[in-house]
């Protein structure tokens, strides 16, 4: 198998180039990130699948490449009428790859506490949290800043309760003991929610362009 995985790390370097962008000629194009861009992504994520099961070469996964093509077309039209195409391409794009690792939180918490050592990938989580130091820089929140906070933390209580159920009926040991289908179904729900979190959080402040 021929693992390509790791351009993804990449990813958000051209989506922060493409913020300098400062132009409303792209603005006519809002309307793609729609039902056009739902086709296009499906598309991609069956061609991944295809490049994987025939000629074994994995890219990403298809149905997180899906969820997050999408979240990030969810993230663009929150904040068309905020900025230009490109900002709100950019912020979108590294706000759906932020929320890789802060839905995730909880479930590397929980690794310390049952198997007692960090998990050997942490160093890599961390590249998939340097994107929110992105946004954060182009992005004046609004006060009072305790909201903010408090939305951020609800995002983690969601996970957490989204992780209970699988440690209590499914294994504790969630690493050894790959869940089962609704615990997936559940998961990907749960980067749903924390990724439109996020996006409330960001949407009402003010963007620096």
């Amino acid at each position: 198998m021929i693992s390509l995985f790791f351009l993804n790390y990449f990813l958000p370097i051209p989506f922060m180039l493409l913020y300098s962008l400062k132009t409303d000629r792209f603005n006519k194009y809002y309307g793609l990130f729609d039902f056009p861009f739902l086709v296009v992504s499906g598309f991609v994520a069956v061609a991944l699948k295809f490049l994987y099961q025939f000629y074994g070469v994995f890219i990403a996964d298809s149905v997180l490449f899906f969820l997050y093509s999408n979240l990030v077309c969810l993230g663009v039209i929150a904040f068309q009428k905020k900025c230009n195409l490109p900002q709100a391409l950019s912020i979108s794009f590294n706000l759906a790859f932020f929320n890789s690792v802060y839905w995730e939180i909880p479930i590397h918490i929980y690794t310390i506490i049952y198997h007692g050592y960090v998990d050997m990938a942490a160093h890599l989580h961390v590249l998939y949290a340097l994107p929110i130091f992105f946004v954060y820089q182009k992005i004046r929140l609004p006060n009072p800043a305790w909201k903010n906070y408090a939305l951020f933390l609800s995002g983690l209580l969601i996970s957490t309760l989204c992780l209970l159920p699988v440690i209590t009926f499914h294994s504790p040991d969630i690493w050894n003991n790959p869940p089962p289908s609704w615990a997936g179904l559940l998961w990907l729900l749960n980067r749903i929610i924390c990724f439109l979190i996020l996006c409330k959080i960001y949407v009402k402040g003010v963007i620096k362009i």
